[in-house]
């Protein structure tokens, strides 16, 4: 069997070139059988994973599965770059491919068969691969790549071709939302909230559908990031020789406790950094409430029309406390 699936994979590939505009019946089974040689080291040469990868890209875009795969022959592929611009043409293509998986995706779809190369037969679900690659190739890649100082066009700030999700489900966009939630808080990434900013104000122009959760997450980066280096607590020490004061201080953005004096220091220093994040968060939180005001709920089942009600109050909370600190430092 394993024979017959390495043989079909070869006359498949042979004939690409020939009859692309033909996405094939069996396109599914010629991607899997590549990402499991690959998986099993016996496929060595990259370009025949590109080529085929490409095709289904190219060819198959309304195939939600022959995406997932395509998407994860483009995750190993991306580890054999060795320049910046063979970077960002990978990263553009493994895009596509998970963009078209997402917007192809059907609930209660026909469940893709495949045959693996030990001759069992299995479901695939090409989704959650996609998800993944997603999460753990993609954005990281995007990071990385900003990293080595590369901005790639898809973190430019500037307008997407096309929104890279499903205007139905926002599963994607919530995943993309945790990550960079992640990436806020990893300090040695140079202009860590500009890369943030950036990649959502060219998803927030591309996908109105999701404004409100990219607008809410963009303020709460800023808000969040304001709050840890602003919100000094006090560790009372009691009142020592004419009155000095004995208290040490603590705040989420520097390890340690610190005298009266050295907090006083301190806090000028990280006030400043707070500053530059009123600006934005203020932005932000008006792109949020003038989404949410553009929310037709008149559509909405209880359920929905209740969720959408509690997350606005938990929401509105949170902006309550950014505004606050924001008006205390914008006072000072």
């Amino acid at each position: 069997m394993r024979i017959i699936l390495l043989a079909l994979a070869t006359f498949l590939l042979s004939t690409l070139s020939a009859e692309a505009e033909t996405c094939y019946t069996t396109a599914e089974q010629t991607l899997y059988t590549m990402v499991e040689n690959i998986q099993a080291g016996t496929q060595k040469e990259v370009q025949p994973a590109l080529d085929l990868a490409t095709w289904a890209i190219e060819t198959c875009s309304d195939r939600t599965d022959a995406q997932a795969l395509a998407a994860m022959l483009m995750s190993s592929v991306i580890q054999t770059a060795n320049t910046i611009e063979t970077y960002d043409t990978y990263v553009s293509l493994l895009n596509r491919a998970i963009t078209q998986n997402d917007k192809a995706w059907k609930t209660n779809g026909p469940v893709t068969k495949i045959t693996k190369l030990d001759g069992a037969e299995t479901d695939f679900y090409g989704f959650n691969y996609a998800s993944s690659v997603f999460t753990d190739a993609f954005l990281p890649t995007l990071v990385g790549l900003w990293q080595q100082g590369h901005t790639h066009a898809l973190v430019s700030g500037q307008p997407l071709e096309q929104c890279p999700f499903a205007r139905s489900d926002s599963s994607r966009v919530e995943n993309e939302l945790i990550f960079w939630k992640k990436v806020a808080n990893i300090r040695d990434i140079p202009n860590r909230f500009d890369l943030i900013t950036q990649r959502l104000s060219s998803l927030q122009s591309t996908c109105p559908d999701h404004k409100l959760e990219l607008s809410f997450a963009a303020a709460e980066y800023h808000g969040d990031e304001i709050l840890r280096l602003t919100s000094w607590v006090r560790i009372e020490g009691g009142v020592g020789m004419f009155g000095s004061d004995l208290s040490d201080y603590t705040v989420p953005a520097l390890p340690g406790q610190f005298s009266v004096t050295e907090m006083e220091n301190k806090k000028a220093e990280l006030d400043a950094k707070a500053r530059t994040h009123v600006a934005p968060l203020n932005k932000y939180i008006t792109d949020y409430e003038s989404a949410y005001k553009a929310v037709d709920t008149s559509n909405m089942g209880p359920r929905a029309r209740a969720a959408h009600t509690s997350d606005a109050r938990w929401r509105n909370n949170d902006i309550a406390d950014w505004k606050k600190a924001a008006a205390k430092l914008e006072s000072e």
